[in-house]
């Protein structure tokens, strides 16, 4: 079998073939893909929404996503005084260990509610909003107690 040599001009890339190739790329965008500057707006645009979109890493959101779908959530008490659920997950804790968002209905007159973990000593106060508060919980098992704040 004879070993292939290529040389100026001759083989599958010419010389002035390799210089275009070295050259910016001037073919035209792809079909709706957006142009660079118009996709930074965008980027900059969900920055300064970061308060109302989860902005991440790929790999965070994979964890978050199979944390999220192996969990359970059970109400064990609900009275006007208090709320108490408890929040478990099937997926290993020692890979997923991200707090999940969960969303709990309360008395409708509650204006903030008081939110603690288990036997935790720093608590949370979360704005209620018709009936109903956002807050994060670590799916350990332990009773997560709400209770209303006085104004």
């Amino acid at each position: 079998m004879a070993a292939h040599s290529s040389t100026a001009g001759s083989g599958p890339c010419s010389r002035s073939q390799r210089a275009h190739v070295a050259r910016p790329c001037s073919r035209p965008r792809r079909s709706g893909a957006p142009a660079l500057p118009d996709f930074v707006e965008l980027l900059d645009y969900l920055v300064s929404k970061q308060d109302q979109v989860w902005v991440t890493d790929h790999i965070s959101s994979h964890k978050y996503a199979t944390e999220r779908d192996g969990a359970e959530v059970k109400t064990s008490e609900a009275t006007a005084r208090q709320v108490k659920v408890s929040l478990t997950c099937k997926a290993d804790p020692k890979l997923y260990d991200a707090p999940l968002t969960l969303i709990t209905r309360v008395p409708a007159d509650w204006q903030q509610c008081r939110i603690t973990q288990g036997t935790q000593t720093a608590t949370a106060i979360a704005t209620v909003s018709n009936g109903v508060v956002l807050y994060a919980a670590m799916p350990t098992g332990e009773p997560i107690t709400l209770q209303p704040v006085a104004p």
